[in-house]
């Protein structure tokens, strides 16, 4: 997984996966939308949200990332019962952990 072309002011978009497993919430054709989902995140209280490329061109909005499997399956939990209306789009109706390595 491509994360951007790195950082930009104050955005968050890194050119490498910032931890081996990450939390998506929606998966776009632009990166231009991927990238206006985080930025609502990271203003939401999620200052980790990142936008990332990944496989076939498709943009990427993770929410959160961690470096253990069961702490990110903690926070999709979190997630999940937080945002119950959440769109999720391009994704199966929840958030989808990645294994970004």
């Amino acid at each position: 997984y491509e994360i951007g072309s790195g950082l930009v002011g104050s955005e968050m978009c890194k050119e490498t996966a910032p931890a081996p497993w990450l939390l998506a919430v929606g998966v776009y054709r632009m990166s231009t939308n991927a990238k206006a989902n985080a930025q609502r995140l990271q203003q939401a209280g999620y200052p980790h949200a990142v936008w990332l490329k990944g496989p076939e061109n498709k943009w990427y909005t993770i929410s959160d990332y961690a470096r253990s499997l069961d702490s990110l399956k903690t926070m999709s939990r979190r997630f999940k019962n937080t945002h119950s209306d959440y769109p999720y789009v391009g994704l199966p109706a929840s958030p989808v952990i990645i294994n970004a390595f």
